[in-house]
């Protein structure tokens, strides 16, 4: 993604984020937030050899404050600390006809029943009955924490292992925190006059075994049918994780060595610039 503010893994991570004055609080600024999370398909230009199917398992939402730390802070009473999330279970019901029919006679002759093949009759069954079948919309949780160099973040995971899909928060309605500004009115005005607002930076990191990757395919016939007579997944594999070693690069983004399954990288970052 080129801009000067955003940048990604295309759209697998799309961070979207902006400050509000606090209203009647000078120097307050409320930090609203969301992450969308969708599977990314790459490797469509004509010079990639490969392409793949690519989304996040987990990942960390990490909120990186101005260096000058004794001039921000978030004010720690209005942290968002979100409690975990239950699966919504929903509900399907269908209304069903059953229809039947009974035919035949019976004859009793003393004390035993016979069929009587000479008298019939016959009777309608008819019912109606409702099924239901439940599906369950699994959540992303959320886990407020520290991330290793000191900063607020929130470690996300889905259920059962699954991938990341949709938004994470309500941006309006559920702010990350109120951001307190220390800086004096002289100190302000000259950064306006420079304009060079303070910012936030919104990353999301994660480990290379956050990654899931699937559906590698060499794009040159030869290459795939050379691939499947060796240890074929290994060296799609390989070439997936070196084209998205080069994205991230080409992004600015950081990211290790992808070959360790421990190996970190940002694979989404924003800048939030604080204006009045």
């Amino acid at each position: 993604m080129e801009n000067n503010t955003h940048k990604s893994l295309r759209q697998m991570a799309v961070i979207n984020a902006w400050f509000d004055p606090v209203e009647g609080q000078s120097g307050k600024y409320s930090l609203h937030a969301n992450v969308a999370f969708q599977e990314e398909r790459l490797g469509s230009e004509p010079e990639a050899n490969v392409r793949f199917r690519i989304s996040l398992k987990k990942c960390e939402v990490v909120i990186v404050l101005s260096s000058s730390k004794d001039l921000f802070k978030a004010d720690p009473r209005t942290v968002a600390m979100t409690p975990p999330k239950a699966p919504i279970t929903q509900e399907r019901k269908q209304a069903k006809k059953v229809k039947g029919g009974i035919s035949g006679a019976i004859g009793i002759f003393g004390s035993k029943p016979k069929v009587d093949l000479n008298v019939s009759g016959e009777a309608a069954i008819s019912s109606d009955a409702t099924s239901a079948d439940t599906q369950v919309i699994h959540v992303m949780h959320t886990l407020h924490g520290q991330s290793k160099d000191g900063f607020h973040c929130w470690r996300v995971s889905g259920d059962y292992e699954g991938t990341l899909q949709g938004s994470l928060w309500n941006a309006v309605e559920e702010p990350r925190f109120q951001l307190i500004d220390k800086r004096d009115e002289r100190l302000r005005q000259k950064d306006i006059e420079r304009g060079l607002p303070p910012v936030a930076a919104i990353e999301v990191r994660c480990l290379r075994e956050d990654l899931h990757i699937r559906d590698i395919r060499f794009k040159d016939d030869q290459e795939e049918k050379a691939a499947r007579r060796r240890s074929g997944h290994d060296i799609r594999l390989k070439a997936a994780e070196s084209y998205i070693r080069t994205e991230l690069l080409n992004e600015g983004l950081r990211v290790g060595n992808l070959s360790d399954v421990f190996s970190e990288m940002t694979v989404s970052e924003m800048l939030v610039p604080l204006h009045d």
